[in-house]
């Protein structure tokens, strides 16, 4: 979800000068940037313009193969899995896959 708004990310980013692995969507914070051009990171609050963005690729990668998800958790071993929204069962078994995109059914 996007750190922005409550809504799916679609192109999710963070600038370079950012510790967080948090992402947020590119496409509304640079509509948002067009508006009101502050260029500040919506998680950190430290400057992140433009030219400092970058595309989380595993992050996107991830949001392809969970496209009924809208939450993953990141486990331990580096591996990740989709978690269902609320009504639809807290925690099924579904794709699990490695962060180097091996895949394995669990």
């Amino acid at each position: 979800m996007c750190t922005c708004l409550p809504m799916r990310l679609s192109v999710p980013c963070r600038a370079e000068s950012c510790a967080h692995l948090q992402c947020f969507d590119a496409v509304f914070y640079l509509q948002m940037n067009e508006k009101k051009p502050t260029w500040m990171c919506p998680v950190c609050d430290k400057p992140a313009t433009y030219d400092q963005l970058m595309i989380d690729g595993l992050l996107s990668k991830i949001l392809t193969e969970c496209e009924d998800a809208d939450e993953i958790e990141y486990l331990v071993d580096g591996s990740w899995c989709p978690i269902k929204p609320l009504g639809f069962g807290s925690r099924p078994l579904g794709l699990k896959s490695k962060l180097l995109g091996l895949g394995t059914e669990v």
